[in-house]
């Protein structure tokens, strides 16, 4: 009887150890999962500004190369029409 005790002693105390060292990693594992999805969002947000950037100077690009090279330039007002194709939206 007092060896079956013993046993489920160190049954039970082993069992404590195991379920506390899980819990602790359990929390590492979640620090780290934040960290990591917390750098994630950072980079998001870094590509975001950098495709922006890119879409900027490729319009800046163009309208460079279209000044210089075909000598092109941004109609007045005056020298703009509108062409209307009868389509109302009015209801």
């Amino acid at each position: 009887m007092n060896r079956a005790l013993l046993l489920a002693g160190i049954i039970l105390l082993a069992s404590s150890m195991t379920l506390t060292y899980v819990r602790h990693l359990n929390r590492t594992v979640f620090v780290q999962e934040q960290t990591i999805a917390s750098q994630r969002d950072e980079l998001n947000i870094e590509w975001r500004k950098l495709l922006t950037e890119l879409a900027t100077w490729s319009v800046l690009r163009i309208e460079n190369k279209a000044r210089m090279e075909l000598d092109l330039v941004v109609p007045t007002i005056e020298q703009t029409q509108f062409v209307w194709t009868g389509d109302t939206h009015d209801g």
